[in-house]
């Protein structure tokens, strides 16, 4: 989500800069919302110009995605030896991230945020979204593997039943996402046994 830099002759841009501003970002949103967030506040913490931001991030989403992302785990959800231990780790992974920590309790406001940006919000499900789907369909794929799920799974349903009661839960209750893993794993490995 990084903006491409402008073709201008001088000084190469500082990689390392960019991680001290998104390091900034996290450190700011441990102690403020999302919605009170400034791109002042954040060059601020960082110790550069609001131009140096500019010339990164199109605007405050724009850098915060990039900071949520880089928190974030993109596969959460590991190979632990049976499809119904991959699933409740994900997912258990998930929700601690959403209740834990600052780039999960952004998380709201930041979508709500990036919907008037369509390019932004494209980048954002590229980037956020569809790696944690991926990881979610190759447990389920794993668990098809070894038999433990029917072959004939609606895979993108299963995804949706799995982690969407989880974001449902963030959205609109917060951080306080109060979902049982096992639950929500006992729902797919009922619909889908061999």
């Amino acid at each position: 989500m990084t903006a491409a830099p402008p073709n201008r002759p001088g000084r190469p841009r500082d990689s390392r800069r960019d991680e001290e501003i998104l390091t900034a970002v996290l450190r700011l949103l441990a102690d403020t919302s999302y919605s009170e967030l400034t791109i002042a506040a954040i060059a601020r913490s960082a110790g550069v110009g609001k131009p140096t931001l500019y010339l990164r991030w199109t605007s405050k989403a724009a850098v915060v995605a990039d900071a949520v992302v880089r928190v974030m785990s993109a596969d959460p959800f590991p190979d632990l030896g049976d499809v119904r231990s991959d699933l409740v780790s994900g997912l258990r992974e998930m929700i601690h991230l959403f209740a834990a920590t600052a780039a999960g309790r952004v998380l709201p406001g930041l979508v709500a945020d990036l919907h008037d940006d369509p390019a932004l919000l494209a980048a954002f499900q590229e980037r956020y979204f569809q790696p944690r789907r991926r990881s979610v369909r190759a447990a389920l794929e794993r668990g098809v593997a070894r038999g433990e799920l029917d072959a004939g799974i609606d895979h993108e349903l299963a995804v949706d039943m799995l982690v969407g009661p989880v974001y449902y839960g963030l959205l609109s209750r917060g951080e306080k996402v109060d979902i049982s893993p096992d639950d929500l794993v006992a729902a797919v490995l009922r619909a889908w046994r061999p």
